[in-house]
C-alpha cells in the first residue's frame, strides 16, 4: 500500500535541509494525524495477497455532462447521474473522481466486502486513487475513494483505453 503524504513529502523536500524548521501546513498535519487514527483499522485488511481474484467487475465512465458505472455479472446494475454546473466546470480527471465516487455510494450494498476489480478509461484517476494527489479538489476526493474501498471493499483500479 503507497504512502499517501504528498503533502508532507513535499513539505520535507522543500526544506533547505535536514536541520531547517519550519511550520507545517494543515494539510502536513493532516497527513500525520491519519495514521494513529487509522493504521489500527487499516492493519486489520490484508492488502497483499498472492492473487487478486475479483468477485465483481466494474467499469464506469464520465464525460462532460454526466456519469455512470456498470456491475457486470450475473444480475447487472447500472448508477449514472447527470453533473451540476460547477462538476461540468472541473477537469475530465475529477470528473472521472466523482464517476467512481457516486458509484461507490449507489453500489455500497452489491459491493460490500467483495474483492473487486474497477475500469475506469482515466489511467490517471487510477493512479490518484493509490498514491494520492497534489491538487486539493483530487486528494480530498481520492481520500474519499481510498477510505471507502478501505474499509468496506477490496478494490484495484485499472486505468485502460479499452473500455
Amino acid at each position: 500500500m503507497p504512502i499517501r503524504s504528498p503533502f508532507f513529502v513535499y513539505a520535507i523536500t522543500a526544506a533547505s535541509d535536514w536541520d531547517t524548521e519550519f511550520d507545517l501546513h494543515e494539510l502536513c498535519l493532516a497527513e500525520v494525524k491519519f495514521w494513529p487514527a487509522n493504521l489500527t483499522a487499516l492493519n486489520t485488511r490484508q492488502f497483499i495477497k498472492p492473487v487478486f481474484s475479483h468477485s465483481k467487475i466494474v467499469y464506469s465512465d464520465a464525460s462532460s455532462y454526466a456519469c455512470g458505472a456498470l456491475i457486470q455479472g450475473s444480475e447487472q446494475f447500472t448508477s449514472h447521474t447527470m453533473f451540476t454546473d460547477q462538476e461540468r466546470s472541473l477537469s475530465s480527471t475529477y470528473r472521472e473522481f466523482i464517476a467512481i465516487y457516486y458509484s461507490l455510494q449507489a453500489f455500497e450494498v452489491k459491493l460490500f466486502d467483495a474483492r473487486v476489480k474497477w475500469f475506469t478509461d482515466n489511467q490517471a484517476t487510477a493512479r490518484i486513487v493509490d498514491v494520492a494527489s497534489m491538487k486539493l479538489l483530487s486528494h480530498h476526493l481520492a481520500d474519499k475513494i481510498f477510505f471507502h474501498t478501505v474499509f468496506s471493499i477490496t478494490c484495484i483500479f485499472s486505468g485502460s483505453q479499452e473500455i
